[in-house]
């Protein structure tokens, strides 16, 4: 059995015993546990499970707790990313063509709502587009023009 069942299955025979408020803090952590994986969807749909959690649980410190005492699989800081992930990019509708891997939908949710929509547009982004390439979006997005803007002139050297 491998160790996240294990984990699941002692968090839930846990729960028979608990205070209320634990209760609900296992049934958190049970649920984020399960929406944790390694595609788009599933990334989101874990960003958008941990800000529910957050909004539920936040009131009794219960939050930080399940991370200080280790009962998810990854830190506050990843958990915060994921959460940042849902909030920009958990209502786009191309979820298929976006890359898979955490630290690229990271640097995507970072770009402004325009310049994220536009590069989707022109296809720069895709499943197989990098971290690096996303980061690269960013710095290059004042370089980004809208379909209204005409392209400026480029400044002549030899003028004096």
């Amino acid at each position: 059995m491998p160790a996240t069942a294990k984990k699941l299955d002692l968090i839930e025979s846990e729960t028979a015993d608990a205070s209320d408020q634990s209760k609900l803090r296992a049934q958190w952590v049970t649920k984020i546990i399960k929406a944790h994986d390694k595609n788009a969807a599933a990334i989101i749909e874990l960003g958008k499970t941990l800000n529910e959690a957050k909004d539920d649980l936040d009131q009794d410190d219960q939050w930080r707790s399940m991370f200080e005492q280790k009962e998810l699989p990854f830190s506050l800081s990843l958990a915060e990313r994921y959460m940042k992930i849902a909030r920009e990019l958990g209502q786009s509708a191309n979820l298929q063509i976006l890359p898979s891997a955490i630290s690229t939908l990271y640097e995507l949710s970072r770009l402004s709502d325009e310049v994220r929509d536009q590069v989707m547009a022109d296809g720069q982004v895709g499943p197989n587009t990098t971290r690096k390439q996303a980061a690269a979006l960013g710095k290059s997005s004042e370089k980004i023009k809208s379909p209204n803007q005409k392209p400026q002139k480029p400044a002549d050297d030899d003028d004096p």
